[in-house]
């Protein structure tokens, strides 16, 4: 039973009940006229329409709880434009099952909704939508895409309901409609991260080369440096993207399934990465820089430097694959991810980038490796990687040797 000069209120109201099964049989001007066509059917939802406070909102509640009285198995719903009706409804004892408030501003929203659910159930990658589902306070529907979470096309679609089709659907209304779930939650985050990757690895790269800087006094040798670890941590993110997301060789490390990479697996990964490459770096080239200081020849210096260190970078860095390979025989999908990609760029960074590409560049540059502008040098401040001895330490012959 309705009550309004508003068409176009009608005519959205009409709309919101037929979402959820009902339809407008009759409508009554006044409470008197109401209960005569309550005698002659018998109604399921009867709509309470108070128009203006205060006289209409007590006339209103008072033939919505006579109602109640008399028709105890009929739904009420009382619409008001006002908040304060919500606190009547509790004075009259009206807030019990079978009762609902709605402010009549709500009707256009609902209706708008409903025209959103059906525009998205038309667009291109749905495979279904649900019926609206009207809750105090908001209207919840789902909808279903063709492909999977982790498809490219459900990003699209995602990206398509919030850009064009909801907008479209509102005409201009004010009503506010959302793209939420956990498969747009996921996408939301992955977008965040993804966009602060940049920045992320801008800020690790700058710093490492600083502090090479100091420590080296050079500006070549930072620079490799951070092109080296670049390149290392680009063939363990090829090498994953082409395992678990390409398909390529994955029944070796047991995937059984494709999928984009987690947006928190590159960083992670860089983070670890980056921080092991720059030890075997920080340690190949302090005995290069120990041996450049002692003789100033850079081919000797890099040549000794390689051969004392060599060994022991390749073998920390097998036992660093060995330890990551192990990984992969997780059955979690990120971890297995995690484990093969430093695994890989742990291998290529120890076999070709420390022991063939840094050695190779440094004899190419030749004593450019340790030019610094001498008014930058002035203003860096000095660190040492070793503690030099406070006096020099003598070289004596055994005591053993002196008595013989």
């Amino acid at each position: 039973m309705l009550a309004d000069d508003s068409v176009l209120f009608r005519e959205g109201l009409a709309r919101v009940l037929a979402e959820v099964g009902f339809e407008i049989v009759a409508q009554a001007g006044d409470a008197d006229e109401l209960f005569a066509q309550l005698r002659g059917r018998c109604a399921e939802l009867v709509i309470v329409d108070i128009r203006m406070p205060p006289t209409h909102t007590v006339e209103g509640l008072v033939a919505a709880r006579q109602i109640r009285e008399e028709h105890p198995h009929v739904n009420i719903l009382v619409l008001s434009q006002y908040v304060e009706t919500e606190h009547a409804l509790a004075l009259l004892e009206l807030g019990t099952d079978g009762v609902g408030y709605l402010l009549k501003d709500r009707v256009s929203d609902l209706a708008a909704f409903a025209d959103v659910v059906k525009a998205a159930g038309r667009t291109r990658g749905v495979a279904a939508t649900t019926a609206p589902q009207f809750l105090p306070g908001v209207a919840v529907a789902q909808v279903y895409p063709t492909g999977s979470p982790q498809d490219a096309s459900t990003s699209n679609l995602i990206t398509t309901l919030r850009h064009h089709v909801i907008p479209n659907a509102l005409h201009g209304r004010s009503t506010t409609v959302y793209v939420g779930g956990q498969t747009a939650l996921a996408d939301d985050e992955a977008a965040v991260i993804s966009s602060k990757l940049p920045v992320f690895v801008g800020i690790v790269v700058a710093l490492s080369f600083l502090l090479l800087m100091v420590v080296f006094r050079s500006l070549l040798i930072p620079a490799t440096a951070a092109v080296m670890n670049l390149l290392s941590a680009g063939a363990a993110f090829g090498v994953i993207t082409a395992v678990f997301q390409k398909g390529w060789l994955d029944q070796l490390v047991g995937v059984s399934r494709t999928g984009p990479i987690a947006p928190l697996v590159p960083i992670l990964m860089f983070a670890v990465l980056f921080g092991l490459s720059m030890d075997y770096e920080v340690f190949l080239v302090s005995r290069i820089h120990e041996e450049w200081l002692k003789t100033r020849d850079n081919a000797r210096a890099t040549n000794r430097g390689q051969a004392i260190t060599g060994r022991t970078i390749t073998a920390l860095a097998t036992i660093m694959v060995v330890v990551f390979a192990a990984f992969t025989l997780s059955t979690d999908r990120t971890i297995k991810m995690i484990g093969l990609g430093m695994a890989t760029a742990i291998l290529i960074d120890a076999l070709i980038v420390r022991t063939v590409l840094v050695p190779a560049l440094m004899h190419t540059f030749g004593r450019a490796n340790w030019y610094l502008p001498s008014w930058l040098d002035r203003r860096l401040p000095h660190l040492e990687l070793e503690e030099k001895p406070s006096t020099p330490i003598e070289d004596h012959e055994p005591a053993m040797a002196r008595s013989a």
